[in-house]
């Protein structure tokens, strides 16, 4: 089962009459706003990485199992919405001698895939055909919605309606009204970048996306008047 994943931001909501300048009265809140969607895009990384005393073997090995999971994902029918290789990534191990000195022992070779899937359904299928292919190395899977720009806007709205809303209340309850904005601070969670899950969460329920929360809150010191 799926365990929905939210990024929030936390803070401190002052709901307390204050004053804002010396002969003004005023009231400081902060209304929050979230939206919950199904993602609709999934990001997959995966790489082919070898380890050898000889850095030459070392990519050759790399070379041979990356070109077959190239080929298994150009021919496996699944719709991407971008596809990207790197190059080799090389990093040397080393070896500490009696007088101090390190030495390289072996190098490890690394090429990436990164494939952004147009359908999150297709996750597990893909991850069966690179690994099959040879892929021996696979970070989380991150499931993304290609609405985050408009559900950000949707989010922030709903903060301002409930600072709003929350400024009227507290002021209603002093016999107050609320007036003008003398003060607007926004925050959200910039952090987002969708819900992020190992491959064996994704693989034991292929059929079931995260749901992705997107939150904004605002900060905002109304003026009180009669």
């Amino acid at each position: 089962m799926w365990s929905k994943l939210t990024v929030v931001s936390v803070a401190i909501a002052m709901l307390l009459p204050s004053t804002f300048a010396d002969d003004v009265r005023s009231i400081s809140v902060t209304g929050r706003g979230k939206i919950e969607v199904e993602p609709d895009i999934a990001m997959v990384r995966l790489s082919v990485v070898e380890v050898d005393a000889e850095l030459s073997k070392a990519k050759q090995l790399v070379d041979r199992k990356f070109t077959a999971v190239r080929d298994a994902i150009k021919s496996s029918g699944i719709e991407t919405v971008d596809v990207r290789f790197t190059p080799h990534e090389i990093t040397h191990h080393y070896s500490e001698a009696e007088n101090g000195v390190y030495s390289v022992t072996a190098y490890e070779v690394k090429r990436t895939v990164y494939a952004k899937l147009s359908s999150t359904v297709t996750v597990s299928a893909f991850l069966d055909k690179a690994v099959l292919a040879g892929a021996n190395r696979v970070r989380n899977v991150e499931f993304l919605s290609s609405r985050e720009s408009e559900l950000r806007g949707e989010s922030m709205q709903k903060a301002i309606a409930d600072s709003k809303e929350r400024a009227a209340a507290i002021a209603a309850g002093f016999d107050a009204k609320v007036g003008r904005p003398l003060k607007i601070e926004t925050e959200s969670n910039e952090a987002f970048g969708g819900a992020l899950y190992s491959v064996e969460v994704v693989e034991s329920n292929p059929e079931r996306a995260p749901t992705i929360t997107i939150e904004s809150k605002i900060h905002v010191v109304f003026e009180l008047t009669e």
